[in-house]
């Protein structure tokens, strides 16, 4: 219980480290170094509970998925707070009983698709030739492990 408490105090440090110094830095005003923040803190966590011999194998799985549970809550937190094209479709909506502007939606819409592309791009998931996109090796790897894991949830429909 101690350590777990533990891991409780270093993640409220993340977080406080996170609000008090870096979210108005430009750098972390980008996915992948917020990612990126939390990734590396993880591994950390994970090395420093199964290195330093500080548990039992529970104890790092327990560690493990409350950091885990963080981060991804953090994540899709400031993914949310970004802004997405759901929310700049419903601020047009709500913009004063006037017919939507179908064309600034239209660009909200194709800016975001050619964002996610290129990031998938940079990942080297994907590649796009002749606005024709295929997948690499690392991206069929990448979908089959998507998958799986939708075979394991269960999950029958899209989404």
């Amino acid at each position: 219980m101690t350590r777990l408490i533990g891991a409780s105090a270093y993640l409220m440090l993340h977080f406080v480290v996170y609000v008090l110094l870096l979210r108005n830095q430009a750098l972390f005003g980008r996915e992948r170094p917020i990612f990126l923040w939390h990734a590396l803190s993880f591994l950390a966590v994970g090395l420093v509970v199964a290195v330093g011999a500080i548990g039992s194998l529970e104890t790092l799985l327990a560690v493990m998925s409350l950091h885990g549970l963080y981060s991804l809550t953090f994540l899709e937190l400031w993914s949310l707070s970004e802004g997405g094209y759901s929310i700049s479709i419903v601020r047009h909506v709500d913009g004063g009983g006037s017919e939507p502007d179908m064309a600034a939606l239209e660009h909200i819409g194709g800016a975001k698709h050619h964002a996610r592309l290129n990031s998938l791009s940079r990942l080297g998931l994907l590649k796009v030739r002749q606005e024709t996109v295929y997948l690499t090796s690392l991206g069929g790897v990448v979908a089959r492990a998507c998958q799986a894991l939708r075979w394991v949830a269960n999950i029958r429909g899209g989404g």
